[in-house]
């Protein structure tokens, strides 16, 4: 794009402040909003996949400025009694291969030190709805902002913009579970050094570790545990998540003891979403707004890292926005049905739900030899 656009972005979460790094290197105008008063701190913790990484490395942001981050060198599953169900190295893919586990307000705050317009963003500014053909936002206090040439909607998968226009959305619901996560502190490092998901017939509940915020405070390990989302809220106010736990992984009972942690627990309600298109008048969606799925092995972030990458590229490789946004459109919807297809493989392993956990054990004994999983899997950890 020879002359810089005016820009819109709506969500400072992941995908909005890379989407604003991005572009802002490129030399657009960006104008930045976020419905809350500030960062939100909330939040569990993340596992950062290689390509991932290497999405973070093209914004500036390497191993140095993670390092509060716990390096995470294998994941797998197991039942109660020990018994090994699956288990998959970094290393057996690509030699030195690792993951990140970190927290989310870590990588936030890495990514804001990034954003040269941090102190320009509009906070406690929600945007309510968009007239995509004008490129004009309106807020929930009746004001309104605009024209702008492109407006980016990353304001997630409960996204009001995406919301107001019908007529893209092909499906948005809810999932009927949830995740309960607790970001318990680990001084000890008890959770060690991989993902470990433990099996049993009621539920099961996913460990591992995500280092330090900064380094006055103890390092953190996220646990995650499935539950309908209709009893989530009574699971997590009676503290019968702690008996889940010390049942699934003794060796973590030390550290919920008395917890009374401001990180712990926090109900993820998720959503699958998916748009006939990503692209409407002026306005592009990105992240979770966009592609909403099932949590699976931190894909999440590394999509609203790729959309962002992905924008800026179809912006910067077109003289006009009439081309480069259809361009952006093909190659995202593109990526993202990939990741579906790959999601479809493997989310019965890794998300599975009691009623299939019979077929769930046996499968999960013998799927990560098979060659189209072990594909997927590449592709996912590894991006090969």
């Amino acid at each position: 794009m020879k002359a810089p656009l005016k820009i819109a972005i709506v969500g400072y979460g992941i995908a909005g402040i890379a989407a604003a790094i991005q572009l802002r290197r490129c030399g657009h105008v960006i104008e930045h909003y976020e419905r809350r008063s500030a960062i939100s701190a909330e939040g569990g913790g993340l596992l950062l996949q290689p390509p991932a990484l290497a999405l973070l490395r093209d914004l500036g942001i390497g191993l140095e400025q993670l390092d509060g981050a716990a390096r995470v060198h294998s994941f797998g599953a197991e039942d109660l009694c020990g018994r090994t169900l699956t288990n998959i190295r970094y290393a057996d893919y690509a030699s030195g291969s690792h993951a990140l586990g970190i927290q989310r307000r870590a990588l936030i705050d890495c990514l804001r030190k990034q954003d040269e317009g941090f102190e320009r963003a509009q906070f406690d500014q929600a945007a309510a709805s968009v007239d995509a053909e004008c490129g004009v936002l309106h807020f929930a206090d009746g004001s309104q902002s605009g024209p702008y040439d492109l407006i980016v909607a990353a304001d997630g998968a409960n996204s009001p913009l995406r919301n107001g226009l019908t007529h893209l959305i092909l499906k948005n619901r809810l999932y009927p579970s949830a995740a309960l996560v607790a970001c318990i502190e680990d001084p000890q490092g008890l959770a060690g050094d991989r993902l470990i998901q433990i099996f049993d017939a009621a539920r099961h509940v996913a460990v591992w570790p995500v280092g330090r915020f900064d380094r006055d405070e103890p390092a953190r390990a996220n646990i995650s545990i499935n539950v309908p989302l209709d009893h989530a809220e009574a699971f997590r106010a009676s503290g019968a998540w702690k008996g889940v736990v010390a049942h699934h992984c003794p060796k973590l009972t030390s550290l919920i003891e008395g917890l009374d942690d401001p990180f712990s627990p926090i109900i993820y309600a998720y959503r699958d979403v998916a748009l006939h298109r990503f692209v409407e008048g002026r306005v592009v969606f990105i992240g979770d707004a966009a592609h909403s799925m099932s949590p699976l092995l931190g894909q999440g972030a590394r999509m609203a890292l790729l959309d962002a990458s992905m924008l800026a590229q179809a912006l910067d490789s077109h003289d006009k926005l009439s081309a480069a946004l259809p361009a952006f459109d093909q190659r995202a919807r593109a990526k993202v049905a990939e990741f579906q297809r790959i999601s479809r493989w493997l989310t019965p392993i890794f998300q599975s739900e009691s009623r299939m956990l019979g077929t769930v054990r046996h499968f999960m004994q013998i799927a990560h030899r098979l060659p189209f999983v072990a594909a997927g899997a590449r592709e996912l950890l590894i991006g090969l």
